[in-house]
């Protein structure tokens, strides 16, 4: 009589390299060949020597197939940016590397489509879209805009205006200048200084300087406000 088949998880190790594979398998037939199903390494499988360990059986049936899941879960999720650890993916979650490479090429789709400027035209949508809702519709003419342009890229968050990722001549976009300028100034207003060495700078500023001098920058004991200007 034939051995019953099994529901395993197994560790799937190479003969010329350090990496491993985890995964977890329901046989059809007792000692079928299965060395896994990956995806995004699966060229690695095919140009070195694969080679399965069984790590622990399950009763062949659906608590069991369930049980085995969950073990695979606890086993990958610890793993899975290790970077010889070949799983990139567990129960929804995806590692660093799918992030990354899954990002580039979204916003390659996205960014694709350029406007008559050689721009992206999602950038030109979104940039837009944000300034207005951030600093409120405001009707400027062309030469406002343009100088708000050139002092934008000292002001905090207008860094992407000042790139040109949007029309600067198209009217009901952004703020002037001066009211910018204005919004800037009162910003960087407030004075703090630390409390060890009596530096005195913006409440930004003091935190860089901390920070270089291994000062705790989150602790408000390290710092005091020093006066408010209106």
């Amino acid at each position: 009589m034939a051995d019953p088949p099994r529901i395993y998880t197994y560790k799937v190790t190479f003969e010329e390299i350090p990496h491993w594979y985890w995964g977890v398998h329901k046989e059809e037939k007792y000692g079928e060949l299965y060395l896994g199903s990956p995806k995004t390494n699966a060229w690695m499988w095919k140009f070195y020597t694969p080679q399965i360990q069984i790590l622990e059986l399950f009763p062949h049936s659906e608590t069991g197939w369930k049980e085995a899941n969950e073990v695979e879960n606890r086993i990958i999720i610890r793993d899975l940016n290790n970077p010889l650890c070949l799983n990139e993916a567990c129960a929804g979650t995806v590692s660093l590397k799918v992030c990354s490479e899954s990002g580039k090429k979204g916003g390659k789709a996205c960014h694709a489509e350029k406007n008559e400027d050689g721009k992206s035209a999602h950038a030109v949508k979104m940039g837009r879209s944000t300034f207005e809702n951030r600093t409120g519709i405001f009707s400027a003419t062309p030469e406002e805009k343009s100088n708000w342009c050139q002092v934008s890229g000292k002001i905090g968050g207008s860094t992407t205006a000042a790139r040109g990722y949007f029309d600067i001549n198209s009217p009901n976009s952004i703020k002037t200048p001066e009211s910018l300028r204005k919004g800037a100034l009162s910003q960087h207003a407030i004075r703090v200084r630390c409390k060890i060495t009596g530096h005195v700078s913006t409440p930004c500023g003091l935190s860089q300087w901390q920070k270089a001098r291994g000062i705790n920058h989150l602790d408000p004991n390290n710092r005091e406000k020093v006066n408010v200007e209106n």
